[in-house]
């Protein structure tokens, strides 16, 4: 009995201490995964559903790319692999992103992410790109995320109006519009001689195919000929944007 007393000693030792490492390493891993889904869920999905996944979903893979699950973004599309976990710089998702791939540059229909959005994805992938969705997430409209959604696309340079200085603004009475005279100072820095004004027959008509995709009849023609032009211009403006022919025209861009 006493010889076998150290070795069984010895044996509950190290079961002991066994225990408790696999403890700690397991504590220490569930810190570790936690901190990475608290970093996916508040940066990363956010940013996908914002950025990518309206595109880039299961049922709608641009480029064969669908970002909307772990095995999306592992089997990549036509390119290969978007995400290389560990190695963010050799990653295709973040160098799209950067702009770093012409031709891929990414998102396609709204302006470059912001710089913090980038960073984001680069520890994203650098931190192993914990990814919890086993199956393709449901792209449900998030119909109180609009307000602030709306709020970021305002942004967009498309809808911030022009910023002239007073110096160089043209003097009021000039009869030119400021897009006008934009056109204008571009024109005259590449030597170009701007066209002489149209006459009015020529602007209803140029107005007409413009919005319509027809020309003006000749009622319309004869009644802006005679009438105020100013005010008769804002009146057929107006009708023209509210006719089915103005409709016909511009849906047949969505409808191909």
């Amino acid at each position: 009995m006493k010889s076998r007393l150290p070795c069984q000693t010895v044996r509950l030792s190290v079961a002991v201490w066994s225990s408790i490492l696999l403890l700690l390493s397991t504590r220490s891993a569930v810190r570790a995964d936690d901190a990475q889904i608290i970093f996916f869920e508040n940066k990363i999905r956010p940013a996908l559903h914002s950025h990518c996944l309206e595109c880039h979903n299961v049922n709608q893979k641009n480029g064969g790319l669908a970002l909307d699950s772990r095995d999306g973004w592992r089997q990549g599309g036509d390119s290969g692999p978007a995400v290389i976990p560990g190695e963010p710089n050799n990653s295709l998702l973040l160098k799209t992103i950067r702009h770093e791939e012409t031709g891929l540059e990414m998102p396609s229909k709204a302006p470059k992410l912001d710089d913090a959005t980038i960073d984001d994805f680069w520890r994203w992938i650098q931190d192993g790109a914990f990814d919890p969705r086993d199956q393709p997430e449901t792209l449900k409209p998030a119909i109180d995320q609009w307000p602030s959604l709306f709020a970021e696309r305002m942004k967009w340079w498309c809808w911030q109006p022009l910023n002239v200085s007073e110096s160089s603004r043209p003097e009021k009475g000039a009869g030119i519009g400021l897009v006008d005279f934009y056109v204008d100072q571009k024109l005259q820095s590449e030597g170009i001689q701007a066209s002489p004004p149209a006459d009015w027959q020529t602007l209803v008509r140029r107005l007409s195919f413009q919005l319509r995709g027809v020309p003006p009849s000749f009622e319309e023609v004869q009644r802006f000929k005679e009438g105020e032009q100013e005010k008769e211009w804002s009146s057929l403006l107006e009708r023209y944007l509210e006719s089915d022919e103005f409709a016909e025209h511009w849906t047949r861009h969505w409808l191909d």
